[in-house]
């Protein structure tokens, strides 16, 4: 295995976790507002409905923190972000040298080699035209 291939596996299972504890956490904070809430219409605080609103407005405000926050916002900034950058960058490196490999396996030819065919063909119709004209001249 390859250290691309160690370096973007290590980063997919570094995001899997952290986004799989940041799920278990929400889904405990939303399991425990219920209980609360529950607990406030069982002795008549709130009503049923009051309680649902108050669980929903907690769940968004959660939410709305989560997403503003600097972890989020910085996340550029991480090594995470620079490594998946760098994997990238070295996966279409890869790319590219393996399909230059291909195309020179298969003698398929380069844009340069194909300008330089046009140089040389137009290089020869010149040669041609100067070569007729002056036969033409030399005839007469």
């Amino acid at each position: 295995m390859s250290r691309l291939e160690v370096d973007v596996k290590s980063i997919q299972n570094l995001i899997r976790t952290r986004v799989t504890k940041a799920q278990k956490t929400l889904t405990k904070l939303e399991t425990q507002a219920e209980k609360v809430v529950k607990q406030w219409v069982h002795r008549g605080v709130k009503t049923k409905e009051e309680g649902r609103k108050q669980v929903n407005r907690l769940i968004k405000d959660v939410r709305q923190t989560v997403e503003t926050s600097d972890i989020l916002k910085n996340f550029k900034k991480t090594n995470t972000y620079s490594l998946a950058l760098q994997a990238k960058d070295e996966l279409e490196k890869r790319v590219a040298d393996a399909q230059e490999k291909v195309f020179e396996f298969l003698n398929v030819p380069t844009k340069q080699d194909l300008d330089r065919l046009n140089k040389k063909v137009d290089e020869l119709n010149r040669k041609l035209k100067t070569g007729n004209k002056s036969e033409s001249s030399s005839r007469q």
